[in-house]
């Protein structure tokens, strides 16, 4: 009888809610077997552990999900007392998931003691994954900082970070790494010197030695390595979402003896574009809720009522040529809209025609029948009437609207509205097409992401964001709305990961087989 495959000790670092180590924890081999465990997570923020513990716990039930679990999530009980019902398995994931701030003293010292546990009873069976936190070289953030007049990126502590992956790395030794970052992190730079080109140093000698892998298709050998071959881009392999992000593999050196091609060995599978409308159709109809004045079906209704009238009234800035399929559809919404009376009704949880088996097995938990963290926000009743018409000329012309596109009667009362700086202020996610990449700053407001359905007249629940990021409906988010948004953009799609996880499972399934037989002088099959 053949021996099971030994498993592999993941540890997780700047961890977030966990979407890096989703993919990985949840991945099972053809024969069954699941390669990796999760033993280790760290994350800082509060709302982001808890989401991560809770997971945590979660897994400790290899046979399912429990059935409080799902009657919680259905909304038949409410919340039980998770460790008076299960004391062992709540202990475990607490023990597992560490709410620790990378860098303090105290931190070191006990990560030091678990990760030297770890290397003693897995050996070279460990994998270490994290993103160390992105804000010091995202774009986004350095134009934020250079507006600051005491900012001095020399001096920015999130910009070493990466130093205590560094350590841990060190520390554990494992047979591989996965770090992730954002794309600004290939031009930011810290005292002159890149700091892309620095963390690859750092990383490739950090003892015993890797050897970084870039995934890029165009990747043809990691000595010939261009920093762009580091760049994975999401909607290549599955997920609806255009989102574009730095990720390095790092395999351990003496692993790599014997094994030529080690990036065909790990290139990632890739799969159809696949758009907005995959996961967000066959979602609840929800409409969007009034953050002033009274919020009722009724109240609701006369706002887009009086938003439709705005559209269908001259003057208005819609080219000439569509017109009429403009006007037609603001009256075909608005009909949808009368129907249902400000009420939208109940729907089966399902994806879209054109999602892809893959995806919709990897998000759809046949035991969900409300999907969890799917409220939708507040809105002025001018924004409702801003995103009615977003949607509408989104529909009509296959992309979202400029400031210059919106009806006088629309226009925020901005003073630089004008001026090209809100251009591109309310963005739609088209339906037949991947989404932007869903970002932190979705917790902000929702004008980057409005639903593409003119009669939902709304920005996105943190499920939908969610689902754009490949989360599974039954993941749960914890901490305040905003705050579930935050943990949603800062995260890996799991998707994603778990295509990593299953190239990186190619490469060490046959590399260790290799090198053990090596040790006991026995024949390496070719």
């Amino acid at each position: 009888m053949r021996r099971p495959e030994a498993r592999f000790a993941v540890v997780d670092l700047f961890a977030g809610a966990g979407g890096l180590g989703e993919g990985f924890a949840s991945y099972t081999d053809p024969t069954g077997h699941r390669p990796y465990r999760l033993r280790l997570s760290v994350e800082n923020d509060p709302d982001a552990w808890a989401s991560l513990y809770f997971r945590h716990f979660l897994r400790r039930f290899p046979d399912g999900f429990p059935d409080e679990y799902y009657a919680f999530l259905n909304g038949d009980l409410p919340e039980p007392a998770w460790a008076q019902l299960f004391p062992r398995e709540t202990a475990s994931a607490r023990d597992e998931t560490l709410r620790l701030e990378l860098g303090k003293l105290a931190t070191t010292k006990k990560i030091s003691a678990i990760v030297e546990r770890l290397r003693r009873t897995h050996g070279s069976r460990t994998i270490l994954l994290g993103g160390p936190p992105c804000q010091g070289y995202s774009l986004v953030g350095r134009a934020r900082n250079s507006g600051r007049l005491d900012y001095d990126a020399d001096d920015d502590p999130r910009l070493t970070l990466y130093r205590h992956y560094c350590r841990v790395l060190g520390l554990l030794a494992p047979a591989a790494f996965v770090m992730e970052n954002v794309k600004g992190i290939l031009s930011a730079s810290r005292r002159g010197k890149n700091i892309f080109a620095t963390v690859c140093r750092d990383l490739e000698k950090t003892s015993p030695g890797y050897t970084l892998c870039p995934l890029a298709a165009e990747a043809s050998n990691p000595e010939n390595r261009q920093p762009a071959d580091f760049i994975v881009r999401a909607e290549d392999h599955g997920v609806p979402q255009a989102r574009h992000r730095v990720i390095v593999v790092g395999i351990r050196n003496d692993l790599l003896d014997g094994h030529d091609g080690i990036l065909d060995a790990l290139r990632l599978s890739h799969d159809r574009a696949t758009p907005v409308s995959s996961v967000l159709d066959g979602m609840p109809i929800l409409r969007s809720h009034l953050s002033r004045g009274l919020d009722t079906p009724a109240a609701w209704l006369e706002t887009i009522r009086s938003g439709a009238k705005a559209l269908l009234r001259p003057p208005s800035p819609v080219p000439v040529g569509s017109r009429t399929r403009f006007d037609q559809t603001v009256r075909e919404a608005l009909a949808t809209i009368e129907r249902r009376g400000g009420s939208p009704p109940a729907r089966r949880i399902g994806v879209g025609r054109a999602c892809s088996p893959t995806l919709r097995n990897w998000i759809v938990d046949s035991r969900v029948r409300k999907l969890p963290n799917n409220e939708a926000r507040g809105h002025m009743p001018s924004d409702v009437q801003r995103y009615f018409f977003a949607a509408i000329w989104a529909a009509v012309h296959d992309e979202s609207p400029k400031a210059r596109d919106f009806p006088a009667a629309l226009a925020p009362e901005h003073g630089n509205w004008t001026t090209g700086t809100f251009v591109d202020r309310f963005r739609v996610q088209l339906k037949d097409r991947p989404a932007r990449t869903v970002t932190s700053h979705i917790s902000r407001d929702g004008h980057y992401y409005i639903h593409p359905d003119p009669s939902q007249a709304r920005s996105l629940t943190v499920r939908e964001a969610a689902r754009l990021q490949t989360f599974p409906d039954n993941f749960l988010f914890r901490g305040p709305r905003t705050a579930q948004y935050r943990q949603v953009g800062n995260a890996v799609p799991p998707l994603l990961s778990h295509h990593l996880a299953e190239s990186l499972w190619r490469f060490l399934r046959r590399a260790t087989r290799t090198r053990s037989r090596r040790a006991v002088g026995q024949p390496v099959a070719a």
